[in-house]
């Protein structure tokens, strides 16, 4: 993380990048590693959402290593605004739970804290909000 905070930093990638999480505590580490970069805002979010973004303002979104622990109804409200924030072309990486079990309820208890999300229930909830898969890669972990 810290090597492609300090590439990202020194050569923007993007002319806006933005950075929203919902604990001010990770948003605050982040300003400290990309402190030169002028380009990006940090927003605290309700973590349900993309607000405060306008509609079809986003030309990506990369969400990595975070979904894998929202409940199901989260990645749904999360699927549907990113339908709302992407601009027509707009491209979104989704990193998700490929975890198939029933304890939704203790999650904590599962393997590395996921949430239960099957590669079949994420495509339904994509499609649903508006979304189209390009690609989408499995990788196994835990045993799973």
């Amino acid at each position: 993380m810290r090597t492609w905070a300090t590439y990202g930093a020194s050569t923007p990638l993007a002319g806006r990048l933005i950075a929203i999480d919902v604990f001010e505590e990770n948003l605050q580490v982040c300003r400290e590693r990309l402190s030169v970069s002028s380009h990006v805002e940090f927003v605290l979010g309700d973590g349900v959402s993309f607000e405060p973004e306008a509609d079809a303002s986003a030309s990506s979104i990369f969400c990595y290593d975070a979904m894998v622990h929202f409940a199901p109804q989260v990645v749904e409200r999360y699927l549907q605004d990113a339908h709302r924030v992407l601009r027509p072309g707009g491209m979104a990486l989704f990193h998700h739970s490929n975890l198939d079990t029933p304890n939704s309820i203790a999650y904590g208890r599962n393997p590395g804290a996921r949430n239960p999300m099957t590669r079949a229930d994420f495509n339904a909830l994509s499609f649903t909000a508006g979304l189209e898969i390009l690609d989408a890669i499995e990788f196994r972990w835990g045993g799973n």
